[in-house]
C-alpha cells in the first residue's frame, strides 16, 4: 500500500488513457490524458461500486483529500452512504444561495 504524498502525486505522469492509483481504502487519484488530477473515492455498498469526486489537485491538497475521505468513509462506516451526504450538503449550499439571492 503506497501513502500519497505531494511529490508522488506530482510524479504522475497523464497517459494515452485516463488511469487510477490508490493508496488504500477506495482513496485515490484519476489522472485525464490531459492530466488533470481528481481525488477520488471508490466504495461498495450492497455489492453497488461506487466513486466520488473528493477534489482536484493541487487545488483540493493531499492532506485536504486526505481529511474529506476519512469523513466519508466514516459515514460508510455507521451505514450512510456518502453520495447521500453530499447530495445532502448540495442541497443546503443551493438553498443558501436562493436564499440570498432572493434577499
Amino acid at each position: 500500500m503506497r501513502h500519497f504524498s505531494d511529490t508522488f502525486i506530482k510524479g504522475l505522469k497523464p497517459k494515452a488513457e485516463r488511469y487510477e492509483e490508490y493508496e488504500g481504502d477506495g482513496f485515490g487519484i484519476r489522472i485525464t490524458p490531459k492530466n488533470i488530477k481528481t481525488w477520488i473515492y471508490r466504495y461498495k455498498i450492497d455489492g453497488k461500486t461506487y466513486k466520488l469526486t473528493i477534489g482536484y489537485y493541487p487545488h483540493t491538497s493531499v492532506a485536504n483529500a486526505r481529511k474529506r475521505f476519512v469523513e466519508l468513509s466514516g459515514y460508510r462506516k455507521e451505514g450512510i452512504n456518502p453520495k447521500d451526504v453530499i447530495q445532502q450538503e448540495e442541497q443546503k449550499k443551493n438553498d443558501t444561495i436562493e436564499k440570498l439571492v432572493l434577499e
